[in-house]
């Protein structure tokens, strides 16, 4: 069976070693490769992005031998969501081969943007940890240890920065590419933001409903990597047939 490589992208505040346990239940044609970013982990010197098109070309730039020479797809959680989209728009745009497939989780439609009052990046430093522990993803741990806060917080503050000032450029340009979506049922994502996605690709948009909030994929890990091996084990390199289809399915 032909080797595929899974390019996948943190939350906010979140490093390469989130996606650590998935590799024991991938089957050895999948490659799990979590793409480091700056500032955390074996990076942690460099400098945080100024920008989601920042953070974008650097990765561009690191993984682009490898998906000139291989068959690869992209995942991303929340703020991964968006730069594995962006990704595949840089890509597309220089019209290097496109992934077979990609997963979006946790994150509304790129062209949705979000209330004034839900940007986090805007507020006091104290409400900014208190709205960050009520989102779930950060160990309680790290807001009662001065040293480990001095380390983590700023790299956080930044995500939510690039994340939430992120503007998508219009017009719309559907990729002929088939979607996954992961969304938790009790995360603050309306119905619109979910179904905003199918605007982005003339393919086959599949939505998974899990249990949890906005991450669920750290209780939910093994169903969601059944779910994109049993995704990739099945694709083809053929395009989608004309129009596109939405399944909606609960876990």
């Amino acid at each position: 069976m032909e080797k595929i490589k899974l390019f996948c992208f943190p939350h906010a505040g979140g490093s390469s070693i989130i996606f650590r346990k998935w590799e024991s239940y991938l089957p050895p044609h999948i490659e799990l490769c979590p793409v480091e970013l700056a500032g955390r982990g074996r990076r942690l010197s460099e400098p945080l992005y100024q920008s989601i098109n920042d953070a974008v070309g650097d990765i561009f730039r690191i993984i682009k031998p490898q998906i000139q020479a291989n068959a690869y797809a992209l995942f991303g959680h929340s703020m991964g969501a968006v730069i594995a989209y962006e990704l595949a728009r840089r890509i597309r745009k220089e019209k290097i081969p496109p992934p077979l497939h990609l997963f979006f989780s946790g994150k509304e439609a790129p062209h949705i943007r979000k209330p004034e009052k839900r940007m986090f990046h805007r507020y006091p430093e104290q409400r900014f940890k208190e709205e960050v522990m009520k989102l779930g993803g950060t160990d309680f741990d790290i807001f009662s240890d001065p040293k480990l806060l001095d380390l983590i917080l700023p790299v956080l503050k930044n995500d939510f920065v690039i994340t939430e000032t992120y503007v998508y450029k219009k017009p719309i340009e559907p990729f002929a590419l088939d979607f996954t979506l992961f969304i938790g049922r009790d995360d603050d994502l309306s119905t619109n933001d979910v179904t905003g996605w199918l605007e982005h690709t003339r393919g086959i948009c599949t939505i998974h409903y899990f249990p949890g909030d906005h991450f669920f994929i750290h209780k939910q890990t093994v169903r969601v990597v059944e779910l994109i091996k049993g995704q990739l084990s099945s694709v083809t390199k053929k395009k989608p047939a004309p129009g596109r289809s939405f399944f909606s399915t609960n876990i």
